[in-house]
C-alpha cells in the first residue's frame, strides 16, 4: 500500500532552512527525483520552471494536492517536501504515515524550525531505517496512529 511519507533535510539543531530561506548546504546530498510534481500554493507562477520533472500546481489544500498526487502516483509512495509550514500542515490532520529525516552533519544556530511550535498532541515514532552516510545520516520513523 502507498504510503504518504515527509521527507525534509535538517541541521543537528533542527533547523530547516536559514533565518531567510537559505540552503545552507542542508542539500547538498540530494540528487533530483524524476516524475511528476505535486506544487502547494497559494499563487501561481506566471511561467512555471523548465527542466526534467513536470509539475502540477495545487492551490486548494493539502488534502486536494494528496488526492491529486494520489490519482498520479497509483500504488507508489507519495513523498511531501517543502517548507514546516506545509509539513505542519500534514502532521496536524494526521495524513502521514512516515518521516524521513536528513539530518545534515552542521549547526545552522538560527533559522526555520521543522517541529518548533506545532501545538500538536505527543506523536509516537518507531524508527524504522537509519543510514550514515558522509556529511548526512537518513533516519525513517513510523507514525503510530
Amino acid at each position: 500500500m502507498a504510503k504518504v511519507i515527509l521527507d525534509m533535510a535538517m541541521s543537528l539543531d533542527g533547523f530547516i532552512s536559514g533565518p531567510n530561506g537559505e540552503d545552507h548546504g542542508l542539500h547538498d546530498y540530494f540528487f533530483s527525483p524524476a516524475g511528476p510534481t505535486a506544487i502547494l500554493t497559494h499563487h501561481l507562477p506566471e511561467q512555471p520552471a523548465k527542466g526534467a520533472e513536470s509539475f502540477v500546481f495545487v492551490t486548494d489544500g493539502i488534502e486536494s494536492a494528496l488526492e491529486q498526487a494520489r490519482a498520479v502516483t497509483g500504488d507508489r509512495h507519495i513523498v511531501i517536501g517543502g517548507g514546516a509550514n506545509i509539513a505542519q500542515q500534514y502532521l496536524h490532520a494526521g495524513l502521514l504515515d512516515e518521516i524521513q529525516i536528513h539530518l545534515v552533519h552542521t549547526l545552522l544556530d538560527q533559522g526555520l524550525r521543522l517541529f518548533d511550535q506545532m501545538g500538536v498532541e505527543p506523536m509516537r515514532l518507531v524508527k524504522t531505517r537509519a543510514v550514515d552516510s558522509v556529511g548526512v545520516t537518513h533516519l525513517r520513523f513510523r507514525v503510530i496512529k
